[in-house]
Order: structure tokens, then C-alpha cells, then sequence
């Protein structure tokens, strides 16, 4: 029995390198391919290889931009340049997978394995960001308020049935005569026919869900600081109540997500107006469904999901626009108990929305 959980626990303990933890989350690999015709018939000299690993290198790097989307691309364009002038920065690895000398052609082809540091290409497309051009002071308030829940309650009801019938009846009278000589004979006869009618209609219910709803702190914490990183200045929505007199209200969001899928328009324009008194033009709302707890089939550990919607309102027009947004997205967490993989769901759904909106914003130069 200890050989087995010995056993058990290095498997888990070897599962665990390849959850993404901070220090190479952001470390991707990608293959690139690079080919160079060369002269002479001595073969591929050491500067046509290098010429050809040059092309792999930035082969890769384009494979993995592909995976960008469209906001985030726009942004790394403005950087194209300089990321490639400089690729042996951002590219901190690589290993040759193939090679290959076709002699008749001339041609060297190679196949390479590149490590990209992607932290560095975030930094230089954050310094081309329309944001860190201008000074803090000059830099818009962003109000934000996020909000998670998960069920607590499922009340499911039965299907009704409504079952319909009629039975029509119809009677035909007929008579016939015949003659013989000077006397007749008459006779009636009579044909009833029954035609019967069935249908109905079945009703189904939608199941009546219950949530535990709260303002989550992990998430919260984990958009700010990417916001924050990207020279954004978030206020939370808890320091707006009082300023606003109340208008931004996070209870008044609580209240609505437990029963409905959406926050209603009254908080909505609750809170833009009260963003508006306050002289903050930005307001970022969302909304996290945390679904229950499974086991993850690689690693054994809980495993629990989280699925996302967020969006960032534009408040200095007459009427608010949505100027980013994200979402409905899943992300999943592990973890060796449910809070711990909750609050790893919660983490990581938070830093993918809000990487997602911050490209949506700088595509759109907001200061």
C-alpha cells in the first residue's frame, strides 16, 4: 500500500510541472521552417544554415501571432518591426527538429522547435499603447464591478401533460321503395358512423436555479492588476457607493445575477449615471458562473470551471457604448480541494479576460 501511494504521488507531483504556474506561463513553444537556396556544390556553407535557422526563427514567431486575435494583432503590428529586428530576444530558445540538403536543387530546408517569451512581446506592444503616452493624471478612471456565482440549489419540475379527445357522430336515413303489381313495399334504413379525435399538448418547466452570489475578490484582484499593468486606473466599485450616492451599487448587482442571467437595465443605469457623477468615463461590468466540481482525468485534482462575460462601457457620450468585450469564454482551474481550485479557476479567468480587453482597448487607442 506504500509503494502504490508513493507511486500515486510522484505521478501527481510529475502531472503538476505542466500546470502553468507564473514563472513560465507565459513561455510557449512553436515550430518554424526555414529554407535557403544556396550556391556551389560543396553543400550549405555554416552562414546559409544560419541564414535558414534566421527564417525558421521567424517562421515560428509568425505561426504563434496566427493564434492572436484580431484586437490583439492590430496591436502587435504596431511592433512588428522592432520584434523582428531584434527575434533573438524574444526568441530565448530553439532545437532543430529536421534538416534537409536537396544537392540538385540546392536547397537547405530546416525544421526548428522555438521557446517565445511572450512577457516580452506583451511589454513592447504595451509601450506602443495609446495609454502610456500620456502622463497618470491625464489617464481616464475605469470603474469596475464583477461579480461570481455558483449554484446552491437546482428545483426541476415534472412535465405537464394536456391530453384532448372528441368523438363525432354522423346518422344517414335512406329509403327505398319497390313495386309489384298494384302494391308497394317501403322500407328505411339507417347508417351511423362514429369519427373520434385525440391531441393535447405537453408543457415543460424550466428548472428554478438558485445561486450563491458574492463579489469576487480573486478575480478582481487578479483584472486589476493587469488593467493596472497596462496603464489603465481601476476603481473598484466598492470605493464608488459613497461618491455616487449610492448609484453604483454592488449589492443592487448581487441581487440581480442570483435569480437572472444578466444584470438588469435600472442597476445598469444606476451606475453609469453615478460613474458620470463622479467624472470616471469608463465602466467595466462582469458576470462568472463557477460550475461544480469534477476530477481532472490526467492529473486526479478537483477540477472546477469558470465561465466569463465582461465587458467595458465608453460613458462620455450621451448614450453609453460598449467599447470591449469578452466573452461567454470557459476556463478551469485544478486544484487539491475545491476552494483552491475555484480560486485557481477564478485567477486565471480573470487574467484571460482581462488581457482580452486590454488589447480590445489599446486597438482602439483608449487613454
Amino acid at each position: 500500500m506504500q509503494i502504490n501511494l508513493f507511486f500515486k504521488i510522484m505521478i501527481v507531483s510529475f502531472l503538476l510541472l505542466f500546470v502553468p504556474v507564473n514563472g513560465n506561463a507565459n513561455m510557449v513553444t512553436k515550430q518554424g521552417v526555414g529554407q535557403v537556396t544556396y550556391k556551389g556544390w560543396g553543400g550549405p556553407s555554416a552562414k546559409v544554415k544560419q541564414q535558414a535557422i534566421a527564417k525558421a526563427k521567424l517562421s515560428a514567431l509568425n505561426r504563434f501571432i496566427g493564434t492572436f486575435d484580431t484586437s490583439k494583432m492590430s496591436n502587435f503590428e504596431k511592433v512588428r518591426n522592432e520584434i523582428e529586428s531584434q527575434i533573438d530576444h524574444y526568441i530565448i530558445d530553439y532545437k532543430i527538429i529536421d534538416d534537409l540538403t536537396d544537392k540538385n536543387a540546392k536547397i537547405y530546408r530546416i525544421v526548428v522547435e522555438a521557446t517565445i517569451n511572450m512577457s516580452l512581446i506583451e511589454v513592447a506592444m504595451r509601450k506602443s499603447s495609446a495609454v502610456l503616452q500620456v502622463s497618470s493624471n491625464d489617464r481616464s478612471l475605469v470603474g469596475a464591478v464583477f461579480v461570481a456565482r455558483q449554484v446552491i440549489a437546482r428545483k426541476s419540475f415534472n412535465a405537464r401533460v394536456t391530453t384532448v379527445s372528441d368523438d363525432d357522430q354522423a346518422e344517414k336515413e335512406s329509403e327505398q321503395s319497390s313495386g309489384n303489381g298494384n302494391k308497394a313495399k317501403y322500407s328505411n334504413e339507417y347508417h351511423k358512423t362514429t369519427i373520434k379525435k385525440s391531441g393535447g399538448s405537453t408543457l415543460q418547466k424550466s428548472d428554478q436555479i438558485e445561486y450563491d452570489v458574492s463579489s469576487s475578490e480573486s478575480f478582481n484582484t487578479a483584472m486589476s492588476d493587469i488593467l493596472d499593468d497596462a496603464g489603465y486606473q481601476i476603481v473598484e466599485a466598492a470605493f464608488l457607493e459613497d461618491e455616487s450616492g449610492g448609484l453604483v451599487n454592488v449589492q443592487d448587482f448581487i441581487k440581480d445575477y442570483r435569480y437572472g442571467d444578466d444584470i438588469s437595465g435600472k442597476t445598469r443605469r444606476n451606475a453609469v449615471k453615478g460613474c458620470r457623477n463622479v467624472g470616471v468615463n469608463f465602466f467595466a461590468i462582469g458576470t462568472l458562473d463557477v460550475g461544480a466540481k469534477d476530477v481532472d482525468p490526467v492529473s486526479g485534482l478537483v477540477r472546477i470551471s469558470v465561465a466569463v462575460n465582461g465587458k467595458v462601457l465608453d460613458l462620455r457620450k450621451r448614450f453609453p457604448r460598449t467599447i470591449a468585450s469578452v466573452g461567454p469564454v470557459q476556463y478551469y482551474g485544478l486544484g487539491s480541494d475545491q476552494r483552491s481550485a475555484s480560486l485557481n479557476a477564478l485567477k486565471l479567468a480573470g487574467e484571460k479576460a482581462a488581457e482580452t480587453l486590454v488589447a480590445k482597448l489599446r486597438a482602439k487607442g483608449i487613454q
